[in-house]
């Protein structure tokens, strides 16, 4: 029941603390709400909402490393990503972030034959679809993926590697 609802029905004004009364059912009786259990409520639905965005947990999934060509007129070349089952980062397509600090890692992984470089390379990433190509189905022809594990916090990728074990926490 509303403060005015409690003024107009029983003719008395509730205290300034109390924001309404409820009422529990079968037999229960009126009780006070005051605006202190109100506020305490919000407080700690709000902390757990915070706490749910900013969960500082570390998560480490298995992957795939894939590399493909699109040979369309406006994202013309080679590109380099790391999917999981819900995530996806690219390696060498800052748009989205910068991960272009891991593409390195990603080679010396999966050598292919080129020799490491400290940056991204589109002969890395041709060998790469051949080497580990997948079958011809599919509408990219030119297209190869690796199985990986990847460590990211905060939807931002960290690491990436063949082992789960090396990826520590």
């Amino acid at each position: 029941m509303t403060r005015s609802a409690a003024k107009f029905w029983w003719k008395k004004d509730l205290p300034p603390n109390v924001s309404h009364l409820k009422y529990e059912r079968f037999g229960g009786e009126w009780e006070p709400v005051t605006w202190e259990e109100i506020n305490k409520e919000r407080a700690e639905k709000q902390k757990a909402h915070l706490y749910n965005i900013r969960k500082p947990e570390i998560y480490i999934k298995p992957c795939i490393v894939w590399t493909f060509f699109n040979d369309t007129d406006f994202f013309h070349g080679w590109y380099c990503y790391v999917l999981t089952l819900k995530k996806d980062w690219s390696l060498n397509f800052t748009r989205y972030g910068d991960y272009n600090h891991l593409f390195p890692k990603v080679m010396n992984l999966f050598p292919c034959g080129v020799l490491p470089l400290e940056e991204y390379s589109d002969e890395w990433m041709k060998r790469f679809a051949v080497e580990y190509k997948v079958g011809p189905y599919g509408v990219k022809k030119k297209q190869g993926k690796a199985l990986a594990w990847c460590k990211y916090r905060y939807n931002e990728l960290q690491d990436i590697s063949l082992t789960k074990e090396s990826l520590t926490i």
